[in-house]
């Protein structure tokens, strides 16, 4: 695996808080996360089949437009009674007519479809994350580890929370020699 040395990084995200936290978890390395926003990068679409390539285009497009390693994640609920949904396309669940993007809606949207199938609906779920490591020079790195817990929310005093949460005996082991999501999220929207 190609090792990141010190010096600039694209985070393609124009999520400031995702860029902060980077910045002050990298820092300490030498890394000096600059986001996409900041080059003025646009924001690609995400017409990957699955997080790992939603996230590598992501990356990859900030590489060959900066000239610099590029990092990118993609993630998302999968719930499996909606058949993994929203997996790759929650972000896009979360967006209004007026084109805001609102947790709380997509969350209310999942709960809403569920009701829809009945009380015996299965409300678990597992949150997906993938992140894709892009050089200038085309070589890449993955990673997306197998969920290492279930969870079901339910909304409670318009807070959402979890009612129950099982941990894997395996835990997480992220991958460069990734082959398949964890999850069958190649859906399409609704």
């Amino acid at each position: 695996m190609r090792k990141l040395g010190p010096g600039k990084l694209v985070i393609a995200s124009h999520n400031e808080g995702k860029v902060r936290e980077l910045r002050d978890l990298l820092g300490p390395y030498g890394v000096e996360p600059v986001s996409a926003a900041e080059l003025d990068l646009p924001e690609p679409d995400e017409i990957g089949v699955n997080f790992i390539e939603n996230a590598d285009l992501k990356a990859r497009q900030a590489a060959d437009l900066s000239g610099l390693p590029a990092l990118a994640d993609d993630s998302g609920l999968c719930v499996e009674a909606l058949g993994d949904r929203p997996g790759i396309f929650s972000a896009r669940w979360a967006v209004g007519d007026d084109g805001s993007r609102d947790f709380l809606r997509a969350m209310q949207r999942v709960e809403d479809e569920l009701a829809a199938l009945g009380p015996e609906a299965s409300r678990d779920a597992h949150f997906v994350c993938a992140l894709a490591l892009v050089w200038p020079d085309g070589e890449s790195e993955w990673f997306q580890g197998p969920p290492s817990s279930r969870s079901a929310a339910t909304r409670r005093s318009g807070r959402w929370s979890p009612t129950r949460s099982t941990a894997s005996a395996t835990g997480p082991t992220p991958s460069a020699s990734w082959s398949r999501p964890c999850c069958d999220c190649t859906h399409r929207p609704r």
